[in-house]
């Protein structure tokens, strides 16, 4: 009986291990299923398909693709701030530079002496801009500076000490006349001249000279160069920078 007994629980036993064995076999098999499901689906379009890092990388450009090319122009305006008089001009001018490469700065830019846009010097204490790099608004002459390709427009100010614009101002003097004579000899020539201030307030003083023009030969026939009075010898006093 006990040996009976002992044969049926190591059947039983065994019994019992296979079946503790099949639910992980099944299982396992069932998830290898579930993963080649997955991946047939993602191929045939069922799911989101996983690009490989190759591919990825040949897309990168089109994702960020500029909106420009490369030989397009930023147009940047210039304007004077001059810090003795405590004013402000625009106008003064403009200046291009080419957007470059595609990426979001532009080409080098570097800041021209401020003789490119007036006819006069004057120190410039510092030169700002809306620039993208470098992040410090304020630099110097003859940095490199780069523009946003974002914009087609910049602003660029020279921080002047002491700029005064050609014109400004009303000028002096007073309406006149006067007679000449000049050379000597037998063959003479009559003429006037009327020099006018012509001042760009709208005020114009004249000063009107009457010249007798003699010499020893026949004038009307070789010609006579008239030397032209300067503003200081009529009494005229010009406006700034305006000679």
């Amino acid at each position: 009986m006990t040996r009976r007994m002992n044969r049926f629980l190591a059947i039983f036993l065994s019994v019992l291990f296979v079946l503790a064995m099949l639910p992980v076999g099944v299982l396992a098999e069932g998830a290898g299923d579930t993963d080649e499901n997955i991946s047939a689906n993602d191929t045939e379009g069922g799911g989101a398909p996983v690009l490989e890092q190759e591919e990825l990388e040949q897309d990168e450009p089109e994702l960020f693709k500029s909106s420009w090319d490369p030989d397009d122009k930023i147009t940047i305006k210039i304007r004077i701030f001059d810090m003795v008089s405590n004013k402000s001009y625009d106008n003064i001018g403009t200046d291009t530079c080419r957007k470059g490469d595609e990426k979001i700065q532009s080409d080098d830019y570097r800041i021209p002496p401020i003789t490119k846009f007036i006819n006069s010097d004057c120190k410039v204490d510092h030169v700002s801009g809306n620039w993208y790099f470098p992040s410090t608004l304020s630099q110097q002459v003859g940095t490199t500076v780069n523009w946003s390709c974002n914009s087609s427009t910049g602003t660029m100010t020279y921080w002047t000490r002491g700029y005064v614009p050609e014109g400004e101002g009303t000028g002096g003097g007073e309406t006149g006349d006067g007679s000449e004579v000049i050379g000597e000899g037998q063959y003479s020539m009559n003429c006037t001249v009327v020099y006018h201030s012509n001042y760009p307030s709208g005020t114009d003083y004249t000063q009107t000279f009457k010249y007798t023009i003699r010499a020893g030969y026949n004038i009307a026939n070789t010609g006579y160069t008239l030397p032209v009075k300067a503003p200081a010898d009529l009494g005229f006093t010009a406006p700034a920078r305006w000679l």
